[in-house]
């Protein structure tokens, strides 16, 4: 039997985390997953307390680290089972039915050669949906202190091989798993191909409040970033053009100046 684990990170979402940790305690009754963890991202709120009342494993943060660095300190706790895959989900899910997880699992069974599966987001777009299935075998890389991949998560490995927070800010979660996980055999991007069409659909009324772990949030940051990356890239190939016309004319003028000391 396949070890399926979950890592739910979860930030201010006590209105909603009840509905994914009832769904999780019923794909665990029915064998549909091995177990769970709930990682809580230095929450104001109240909701490691709900899920672990309602028995869920739950890993606690000091802080708001972000979702990339909550998924990686799940992933470490839970890498002690050796699992053969790993689900991540959003913690504002509506309450869901086991044989959605099965749904984001089955192509992994099927395609050895496949790394992850990405579920189809409520708005149809699935590039940043939270709703992942990946084999534990391609997340290896960040167990051996990969340099590439810590950069992305935006962690590091402390002396006991455990992952801090990096002093450089990484990729958000969706974005890392983008870049790492996507690439066919041929090293090209593969991504739409990984979409699979699942039951698994946000609480409007979360998705409406734009949680800081809302993937359009992240592409609307991520989109922002990059204009001003562009902005400050053209300012300097603008002043570095001005700098080349200065040194061509000092040049012009030296050369003037010989040639009248020539002439005289």
């Amino acid at each position: 039997m396949q070890k399926i684990v979950v890592i739910v990170p979860v930030f201010n979402m006590d209105l909603h985390i009840q509905n994914v940790v009832r769904s999780l305690n019923r794909a665990k009754e029915q064998k549909v997953i091995s177990d769970y963890v709930v990682v809580d991202d230095g929450s104001a709120d109240t909701s490691g307390r709900l899920a672990e009342a309602l028995g869920a494993r739950v890993l606690s943060l000091r802080a708001n680290a972000g979702k990339s660095f909550a998924f990686c300190k799940g992933l470490f706790e839970v890498a002690r089972e050796n699992p053969d895959y790993i689900v991540t989900l959003d913690a504002n899910l509506k309450p869901f039915d086991p044989v959605e997880i099965v749904k984001l699992v089955d192509p992994l069974l099927h395609n050895p050669s496949q790394k992850m599966t990405i579920g189809e987001d409520l708005d149809g777009f699935s590039l940043f949906s939270g709703q992942r299935a990946i084999r534990f075998s391609a997340l290896k890389p960040l167990f051996l202190g990969n340099k590439a991949w810590l950069k992305l998560f935006g962690i590091a490995l402390d002396a006991r091989g455990h992952p801090v927070l990096a002093r450089r800010a990484g990729y958000g979660l969706e974005e890392a798993l983008n870049y790492t996980l996507t690439k066919n055999e041929k090293g090209q991007s593969n991504v739409f191909s990984l979409v699979v069409n699942t039951g698994l659909k946000k609480d409007r009324e979360a998705r409406m409040s734009r949680s800081s772990f809302d993937p359009f949030d992240k592409h609307i940051r991520l989109s922002a970033e990059m204009d001003e990356a562009g902005r400050i890239i053209a300012q300097r190939q603008k002043k570095a053009a001005l700098l080349n016309r200065l040194r061509q004319k000092k040049k012009f003028n030296q050369a003037r100046r010989a040639r009248k000391r020539i002439r005289s």
